[in-house]
């Protein structure tokens, strides 16, 4: 038996494919095509990922998402860091 449900999957790998869409738009500069072509598909990769991003965090709930909010929440990343570290 899986341990998360079906919608949970799919909202997982809806999130994961909003950061391949995002990180796609990265290579567009190195595309061999017009400006206005690739203007135009970075708008299109962007408002893509962006759906697929709130579609799957719709998907997962709203607990599964500030859990990771909270775990990467670059405030307290630096905070924990300042507390391990022993400077004199």
């Amino acid at each position: 038996m899986s341990r998360w449900p079906v919608s949970r999957k799919l909202g997982l790998a809806l999130i994961a494919l909003s950061a391949v869409l995002y990180a796609a738009i990265l290579a567009l500069p190195f595309v061999p095509a017009d400006a206005a072509v690739l203007v135009a598909l970075g708008a299109l990769l962007a408002v893509c990922g962006e759906a697929a991003f709130w579609v799957g965090a719709g998907l997962v709930g709203r607990e599964l998402i500030l859990k990771y909010r909270r775990r990467l929440d670059p405030r307290r990343l630096v905070g924990r860091r300042q507390a391990n570290s022993s400077d004199p």
